[in-house]
């Protein structure tokens, strides 16, 4: 893209967003928590934040891979009950059942929070007896290796 492009008639640039990324993923503290290509649902998910999830890939060279994602739509045949939840709307009454059944089809290993970003999914977290580690300015919340066996919800 141009990055010295600006609105028509203006002189703010398109691309003038800043976005402070915690230092969880700007220093490797990362490595200590995650292993190489683990799946990692970040919350907030991208599509309510534009590409803020796809800079903390970037930050630690494509370490981890996401359950998520930003391309400016979502492909039609990706249609999880809880996507309009994900995606900044209101948590559905059985959040806590839907995002565990996310979590199993997507094999994610780890939950990664911006707490200051997401406080809504904090209570369906603890919901499902996940326990959050305080580190590096997120929460990482473990996800059972029996989720990511295939075996039922």
């Amino acid at each position: 893209p141009r990055i010295d492009a600006s609105y028509l008639g203006s002189d703010l640039s398109l691309y003038h967003a800043t976005e402070t990324v915690p230092s969880f993923f700007t220093s490797d503290i990362y490595k200590r928590y995650l292993r190489p290509n683990a799946v990692v649902m970040p919350l907030p998910f991208a599509n309510t934040n534009g590409a803020l999830n796809l800079l903390w890939q970037a930050d630690t060279d494509m370490y981890f891979r996401m359950a998520s994602g930003y391309f400016g739509y979502t492909p039609p045949d990706y249609n999880s009950p809880l996507l309009p939840a994900l995606q900044g709307g209101p948590l559905p009454s059985d959040a806590p059942a839907q995002l565990r059944a996310f979590l199993s089809a997507h094999t994610v290993d780890d939950v990664i929070v911006d707490a200051s970003k997401a406080p809504m999914w904090l209570p369906v977290l603890a919901h499902l007896r996940l326990r959050p580690i305080r580190v590096g300015g997120v929460l990482v919340y473990r996800v059972p290796a029996a989720w990511r066996a295939g075996r039922p919800v």
